[in-house]
């Protein structure tokens, strides 16, 4: 609809808002879209933008994982050791 009332009739941000008042659709981000429509003909996204799939390799997963428990690991051993702190502090 939108893409449509700019190609034909050349409608602006403002023209929009006026026009349809219940969309409660703000200026910056038509203006935004409006760009992106007569920049590139679409608002579609382009290909192969964003992150790269490259990324989430099953060795860059494991690595993580590894991190994480181990993390998670030295967390819990500094509970505990903080909790026999306590227990001896309260004996002694």
């Amino acid at each position: 609809m939108i893409m449509g009332l700019r190609t034909e009739k050349k409608w602006g941000a403002k023209r929009l808002i006026l026009e349809f008042p219940n969309k409660r659709w703000s200026q910056s981000s038509l203006t935004r879209l409006l760009r992106k429509i007569d920049n590139y003909g679409t608002t579609e996204r382009k290909s192969d933008s964003g992150r790269r799939r490259s990324v989430r390799t099953a060795v860059n997963i494991s690595t993580v994982d590894d991190m994480i428990s181990e993390r998670f690991i030295d967390s819990s051993i500094n509970e505990w050791r903080r909790r026999l702190e306590c227990v001896v502090r309260n004996d002694g």
